[in-house]
């Protein structure tokens, strides 16, 4: 995939870092002025327990009406529950944000900083 642009839908500044161990981030960027958040609703469902713990299932709803369509060149970063619904339809242009490191930084609780993005999932 050849990106030249990458618009954040996630609603949240993303700091991301080459690795765990830098301390400043490579790249910030910000929500996309205007974009909708885009998320999925879900419905959790009892099914059984263990030991007290309920076990539940997790039922996502429709896809997203605005997420937007796909564009030769554009990378879209969403949450992971919505990541994970557009790939399971065929979407390759979505990322979701990698591995955490922090959920705020300096009392801000609109930033993220992560270790790359991911593009996917591979199945064994």
């Amino acid at each position: 995939m050849n990106i030249s642009k990458i618009v954040n839908l996630t609603g949240r500044t993303l700091d991301l870092f080459a690795s765990a161990e830098d301390a400043e981030s490579t790249l910030s960027i910000q929500p996309e002025p205007g974009a909708p958040r885009v998320v999925i609703p879900t419905t959790e469902t009892a099914v059984s327990e263990y030991a007290g713990i309920p076990l539940t299932r997790e039922r996502w709803g429709k896809l997203p009406a605005e997420m937007p369509e796909p564009q030769d060149g554009v990378l879209y970063v969403v949450t992971q529950p919505v990541a994970m619904a557009l790939w399971a339809h065929g979407r390759t242009d979505v990322a979701r944000p990698g591995v955490p490191l922090f959920r705020e930084r300096d009392g801000r609780r609109d930033q993220v900083g992560v270790v790359g993005l991911s593009l996917g999932q591979d199945l064994a």
